[in-house]
């Protein structure tokens, strides 16, 4: 899974921060199970952020849930304040899926 976030326009000096060592979560599960990253993302900025909307999009976007995500619908995040994103995967047949996490 992919991670991008959309900053919204009156956010100046907001910078929102994935605790990743890349920008990419890799999960492996086999078809019928499930596997379960969780990361924060952190307001590292001086200004408050607003996220959009958490959409998963991607030819196997219906692989990966949010489920339990607490980076909510228009959540605010005010300067060094953090929230969990939790994705799931579970593949509904054997091979590579790849989806793209981004807040609109």
């Amino acid at each position: 899974v992919g991670v991008a976030a959309r900053i919204e326009s009156g956010a100046a000096g907001g910078a929102l921060v994935a605790d990743l060592a890349g920008t990419a979560v890799a999960l492996e599960a086999a078809v019928g199970a499930r596997a379960v990253r969780e990361f924060d993302l952190v307001n590292a900025g001086h200004a408050a952020l607003n996220l959009g909307v958490p959409t998963l999009t991607g030819p196997e976007s219906r692989d990966f849930s949010l489920s339990g995500s607490a980076c909510a619908n228009s959540l605010r995040l005010l300067p060094g304040e953090r929230c969990r994103v939790r994705v799931s995967f579970a593949p509904l047949r054997r091979g590579n899926s790849q989806a793209a996490l981004q807040w609109r």
